[in-house]
């Protein structure tokens, strides 16, 4: 529905008849657009109306009477607006419609998890109510559990403790008729434990400042920009000039603020001399931000060569598409919003120009002082002997024409000329459904590439190397066995387009029968770069690299192999406890497999350690994909409520179980996204200061891969100032949480 329908439906329609698709719709759109949540805020409050279509309402009978009583302007407004008789009846309507539309959405929601409930066969818990009271702290604050770099907080912000009226304000803002994401903006400093370099307000849209102001930071250098005015349906916005730059140097210490006003293309080009790095936004197949190196010619501000380091893992649709930010920091280049990272490359130095090419529109461009964001940090443990690919031993399939030679560096080449069969050389993957096979690579080649394979090292699970049709580059993807393709074709305008650097990072993961990929600029900041390919029904053991059969020459290097361990997930089972599971990885279904666990469960070992240790006995197996989505929920059931993980363990073990759940289906997304539900939940039982904002962060950044929209950010932000607002001394709090 178009926002225009949606506003009409506000002032026309009793919500009662209203739909579910249309309360969904609305909820949707309601960040994006202030025209609706205007319509919406001038005829109800937000904790009675928009409750109902954000969040569960919290009506009391108290409230009720004590309105009841009073006949607010509130009451009276809406009660003109939808002529609905007296403010006493409106009250009591408001209250009853929020309890059915939050009935009506509650029904919704479970009939999708008792679906993968069935379906997996696994006991799914009941969760308290999002209006569960949060434990008080007893005594002094406890520190946060989560050695976090997300939960930290910047000690140079100002204090909370101006008056009592300001720490008076989350609960005051909390019942006003602001939006969801003003509501983030209206919180005085401390109401929300802010991480690192994170401003108040830089989740928001940014605010339209006039053409001038624009115009001030940027000139037009090929064409002219021009100017759109507001309207009914659209923001003021500058047109940008086919392509235009920066006026002054980018200053030290401070963030490049972005807000496009339309889905057109846009790039951003960031120049040091013929080197550089390009940005693009995309629409589709779904609204993201991808990452290029690139090259040009010295007389050219458009770039020659493009070879592609990072997409944003589908974190800007999560965290809401709306002002991104841009930053140099640590030798890195950092595009985020809020204080999440979308993309993060290498950077050695500032850009000495900055080309933005259009016709996107531009609905604010600010340039502002800003902190260092937290990073993850990378995975580095490797269960392989060594990372030197010529210290590792090799099964090897050569043909006449092909050879496996060793480099200087500790490097490997796999070269193939006019040859008649499939050239290959493998090593052994210890545990390969706990792994992550990581490779660093020179001068891939097309009609070669990576694989992983069978016990004897033949290729099963192929990423491949192709000439790009339209451009000649280079490009990479996923190949079905036996394919002999040199040759791919990549659409630039349907989305990020897979361009090879010339010594690329790729990382492959086989998880629930599907082979998902990712591209790096430096092996510690990964993107997931195309489509996963599957269902594949059997497993890997071994991982290396081929040539495809064929005239001419084809050559691929291999710098550095590593097999990097999921640690936490392994780290569950107890070596002497895993050692003890044999031959109970065969079930036909994940309830004959339960119950075959709990059969042969040894009477010396206690049965939560045995039935972990079963547990990632099979994942590590890596030959069950159609059970490892079920045995991983069950998995996450049993051990995101154990208080003698620490929070941060646990948060840990859900990004890990996203790696390789399959999420394809509502229902499975639905249940996997529980788990941080139940999470927040067990922290704040547990008596966690700030249960929901430990896990803001991690459930936006989750490396899941899936089509479906992510939508949880506007309900953890209301349980976020929920929480804050339920604490007694922000002040305190705040303080006893700075480093």
């Amino acid at each position: 529905m178009t926002d225009e329908q949606l506003i009409a439906l506000v002032h026309e329609a009793l919500p009662e008849e209203l739909s579910f698709e249309q309360i969904e719709a609305m909820r949707r759109r309601l960040p994006h657009c202030s025209e609706l949540r205007s319509a919406l805020a001038g005829q109800l409050r937000l904790e009675h109306a928009l409750g109902g279509v954000l969040g569960a309402p919290r009506v009391s009978l108290d409230w009720i009477f004590a309105q009841a009583a009073s006949g607010t302007a509130a009451a009276g407004g809406a009660a003109r607006l939808f002529g609905w008789g007296p403010a006493t009846a409106m009250v009591i309507a408001v209250a009853s419609v929020g309890v059915m539309l939050q009935r009506h959405r509650a029904a919704e929601d479970a009939r999708p998890v008792e679906q993968v409930a069935r379906a997996v066969e696994v006991e799914i818990p009941a969760l308290p109510a999002v209006d569960e009271p949060l434990p008080e702290p007893a005594g002094e604050p406890r520190p946060t559990e989560i050695a976090s770099p997300s939960d930290q907080v910047d000690p140079s912000a100002p204090s909370d403790e101006e008056s009592p009226a300001a720490r008076q304000a989350p609960r005051a803002v909390l019942q006003s008729e602001a939006g969801p994401q003003e509501l983030l903006a209206a919180l005085p400093p401390g109401a929300i434990e802010r991480p690192l370099g994170e401003q108040p307000g830089w989740f928001e849209e940014l605010s339209w400042r006039g053409f001038e102001h624009i115009e001030r930071q940027i000139e037009a250098i090929e064409g002219a920009h021009e100017r759109l005015a507001e309207g009914a349906a659209q923001r003021p916005a500058l047109v940008l000039a086919a392509l235009s730059r920066l006026r002054e140097p980018w200053p030290a210490g401070a963030a490049l603020r972005l807000s496009l006003a339309d889905s057109k293309p846009f790039r951003l080009h960031l120049w040091n001399g013929t080197q550089g790095i390009t940005l693009a936004r995309y629409e589709l197949p779904r609204p993201a931000w991808a990452a290029y190196r690139s090259t040009r010619r010295a007389s050219d501000l458009r770039p020659q060569t493009l070879a592609l380091l990072a997409v944003d893992r589908d974190r800007y649709r999560g965290s809401g598409e709306a002002a991104a930010d841009l930053r140099l920091q640590d030798g890195q280049l950092v595009l985020s919003r809020g204080d999440v990272p979308l993309i993060v490359v290498p950077c050695s130095a500032p850009p000495d120009a900055v080309v933005l090419e259009g016709p996107a529109a531009l609905g604010g461009l600010e340039i502002a002082p800003c902190g260092a964001l937290p990073l993850d940090a990378a995975s580095t443990t490797n269960s392989l002997p060594t990372n030197i690919p010529e210290e590792l031993t090799w099964a090897q399939q050569l043909p006449a024409g092909s050879q496996w030679n060793a480099l200087a560096e500790g490097r490997c080449e796999l070269l193939a000329e006019d040859t008649s069969e499939l050239s290959w050389s493998a090593t052994a993957i210890p545990d390969p459904g706990l792994h992550e096979l990581v490779f660093e690579l020179e001068d891939p080649m097309p009609g070669t590439g990576i694989y992983l394979g069978d016990d004897a090292g033949r290729p099963v699970y192929r990423l491949g190397f192709f000439r790009d049709e339209a451009t000649g580059r280079t490009s990479f993807g996923s190949a079905a066995r036996g394919d002999s393709r040199t040759v791919a074709r990549h659409d630039p305008s349907q989305g990020p387009a897979p361009y090879a650097a010339v010594r690329p990072w790729l990382r492959l993961m086989l998880g629930s029968g599907w082979l998902k990929c990712w591209t790096s600029a430096d092996g510690r900041h990964w993107s997931q770069a195309i489509e996963p390919c599957g269902r594949f029904p059997r497993g890997f053991s071994t991982a290396g690299l081929y040539a495809l059969p064929g005239g001419g020459t084809r050559c691929l290097r291999v710098r550095r192999l590593e097999a990097r361990k999921l640690t936490g997930l392994s780290g569950l089972a107890a070596p002497s406890v895993r050692a003890q599971v044999s031959g109970l990885t065969e079930a036909p279904t994940f309830a004959a497999w339960r119950q075959t666990v709990l059969d042969h469960c040894p009477p010396d070992v206690d049965l939560d350690a045995w039935r972990c240790a079963c547990a990632v006995e099979l994942l590590a197996v890596g030959s069950r994909g159609e059970m490892t989505s079920a045995v991983l929920l069950d998995l996450l059931e049993q051990t995101l409520p154990d208080e003698s993980l620490p929070a941060a363990a646990r948060i840990a073990l859900l990004e890990e179980a996203a790696l390789i759940f399959d999420a394809g289906e509502p229902a499975l997304l639905d249940a996997f996204l529980g788990g941080y539900d139940r999470l927040g939940h067990a922290l704040a039982r547990q008596g966690h200061p700030r249960p929901y904002s430990a896990i803001r962060r991690s459930l936006l950044t989750t490396p899941i891969w899936t089509t479906l929209p992510i939508d949880g950010h506007e309900e953890i932000w209301r349980l976020i100032a929920a929480e804050r607002a339920a604490l007694p001394d922000a002040g305190s709090q705040r303080a006893s949480a700075a480093p």
